[in-house]
């Protein structure tokens, strides 16, 4: 029987390790001089039998999203597994936001990112109903040094028994009544680090950004998770992270980025405020990350704000 995915937990901090080892196997689409390659990409459309059993779709036969089982999982579905540690259990899901190896988010139709966001509404939902599950977490990577191991449009969705430490720490900051988010939505018109926004969200460069060009997108309603958009905030939302990959695509072209929904445990004790970061990874951790997790930023946000703005 194969060795499943465990969870350990470092005895100085407490801070939940997942040990995935079967993740080393991993396909990597980029050949050694850092171009693409689709000759063996799984995820094109007509090579549906290269990945597990498909778990929905959008679009039949001609499909436009995909959603199957990931193959390497951080968290394990298996009810039983050789493992003599906690097992990590949860579910870790693919969803393929299109049949075109060279497609994005940026390049799709209106409708089809509309889709895209609708699929992680759905799989959310489901997700979240998972008595296993203590938190849903939503992450898409582009470009290798994202961590993209297969250059095709993807984002993850993975549930998992326990709550983030990063999710328990802004779930800390919460008081009944008071929400940060929702006072800097207050406080946008005389901010200098608004990027853009529509009638569902604004996109901001954070105060104490952590890294260079991060941005979020925050729904302008105070909600705790994704599971609450509307048809509108779907489209919303969509319309704002093409917004933002836009501008990234312009001021920083070809660079790889990160995005992923932060949002409450999946039984919040307290209220929260999700949101959308959008995270250009022009920079590497170094040691002074590493060994304090402290980050030093080396673009003033007000900075980022202001290159995005005029980004047309």
């Amino acid at each position: 029987m194969p060795v499943m995915p465990t969870q350990r937990h470092e005895p100085l901090t407490g801070r939940t390790i997942l040990l995935a080892a079967q993740r080393r196997d991993r396909p990597h689409a980029f050949a050694s001089d850092g171009s693409v390659t689709e000759a063996e990409c799984p995820f094109c459309a007509g090579r549906e039998e290269r990945t597990p059993p498909e778990i929905t779709r959008r679009g039949d036969p001609d499909w436009t999203v995909r959603v199957v089982p990931n193959k390497y999982p951080a968290v394990s579905a298996a009810d039983e597994f050789d493992a003599a540690e906690p097992a990590a259990m949860g579910r870790h899901e693919v969803i393929i936001e299109s049949g075109r190896h060279d497609d994005s988010f940026l390049e799709v139709s209106d409708a089809h990112s509309d889709e895209i966001v609708e699929v992680w509404v759905e799989r959310f939902g489901v997700l979240s109903v998972d008595p296993r599950h203590a938190s849903v977490i939503l992450f898409h990577n582009q470009g290798a040094r994202a961590g993209e191991s297969i250059a095709h449009p993807h984002s993850q969705i993975v549930g998992l028994p326990f709550v983030p430490e990063r999710v328990a720490l802004e779930t800390s900051a919460y008081r009944e009544g008071s929400c940060v988010l929702c006072k800097v939505i207050e406080r946008a018109s005389e901010s200098t680090l608004i990027v853009d926004q529509n009638e569902a969200f604004i996109l901001i460069a954070p105060w104490a950004s952590r890294l260079p060009y991060q941005m979020w997108a925050i729904p302008r309603s105070h909600e705790p998770d994704i599971g609450s958009l509307s048809r509108q905030h779907v489209r919303g939302l969509a319309a704002i992270l093409r917004s933002a990959l836009g501008k990234i695509n312009r001021v920083l072209p070809g660079e790889s980025i990160n995005w992923s929904i932060q949002q409450a445990p999946v039984n919040p004790s307290r209220p929260f405020h999700w949101y959308l970061e959008i995270v250009p990874r022009v920079t590497v951790f170094g040691g002074f990350e590493l060994s304090t997790g402290t980050y030093i930023n080396i673009v003033d946000p007000e900075h980022t704000a202001a290159l995005f703005r005029t980004a047309k």
